[in-house]
């Protein structure tokens, strides 16, 4: 595997630079460069009525089957293999589509976007996808169109599925206050982890900087995430030393260091343990790819 390309919305339409929808047997065909791993810089959700596969999420491999449906963070990697009959629905959109209309709301306040550690996937019951497909349908109607108030009807349609999509995807479970705190603080300790993950690596480093006890926010992320924070912050490292190393830009002596592991041996260990592969096993495999 090269160096990933990260695909903005203008790479799939010259007339939308923050929003997208199409059907996804017409956008397999006309985008050939997307069989192959990439990244976006925008989020992505996709829906499967027809066909099956595999899709491989930042080194993670889902099966594809009518009723799934994927959602992706910008920056995460991606990359599948389909039957020929496949059939559904995908759209992009960027971070400020979302909340330019609706200012009071972030786009991660949905829980599969709140978390890199949430899964990215579901599936819908059959007698839950017409559902879901009428409003596709709605849409990409809209999208085709030029209109008055284009835009805030895809937001609008856009809110209304990704409100079906969250109900199935945590069916029966009511926020509380206390959850959807707990969600506020795990989402800025990941902001906090993405951002000093090479330098700071101790758990205690992170609940100061969140002014809590090491113990509270321990157990805030064992509660949401059934993970501790160790575990959130060895995730982060390896899920960055895995888009280095796929790169084959680096030695994994340079990885490591980039990493701030300066002991070769211990960064080994270290990934070998997280990962179940040594560094040289991982890159060997990703040539596969």
């Amino acid at each position: 595997m090269k160096n990933l390309p990260v695909l903005n919305i203008k790479k799939f339409s010259t007339n939308a630079d923050s929003f997208y929808v199409d059907y996804l047997s017409n956008h397999l065909k006309k985008h050939h460069f997307i069989h192959h791993p990439h990244k976006h810089d925008f989020f992505l959700c996709v829906v499967f009525i027809k066909g099956q596969g595999q899709h491989e999420i930042d080194f993670k491999t889902y099966n594809v089957k009518q009723g799934s449906v994927f959602f992706l963070s910008p920056g995460q990697m991606h990359n599948w293999k389909l039957s020929s009959d496949t059939e559904g629905y995908i759209l992009f959109h960027t971070k400020e589509f979302y909340e330019l209309h609706y200012r009071n709301c972030k786009v991660q306040d949905y829980l599969f976007y709140a978390s890199l550690y949430n899964t990215p996937c579901l599936t819908v019951p059959l007698k839950k996808l017409k559902e879901v497909n009428d409003f596709f349908e709605l849409m990409i109607s809209e999208f085709k169109e030029i209109l008055p108030y284009k835009t805030s009807k895809l937001a609008s349609l856009l809110d209304l599925i990704y409100i079906n999509l969250s109900r199935l995807y945590f069916p029966g479970e009511p926020f509380n206050n206390t959850s959807t705190g707990y969600l506020v603080k795990i989402r800025k300790l990941e902001s906090l982890i993405d951002i000093h993950f090479k330098e700071k690596k101790s758990p205690a480093i992170y609940a100061e900087l969140l002014n809590i006890t090491g113990k509270h926010l321990n157990r805030m992320v064992k509660d949401t995430l059934n993970k501790t924070v160790s575990e959130m912050i060895a995730d982060r490292i390896i899920l960055e030393a895995k888009r280095l190393i796929a790169q084959h830009k680096y030695s994994i002596s340079q990885v490591a260091d980039e990493l701030g592991y300066y002991d070769r041996s211990y960064f080994n260990r270290f990934f070998k343990k997280h990962a179940k592969l040594t560094p040289h096993e991982f890159a060997k495999n990703i040539l596969k790819k």
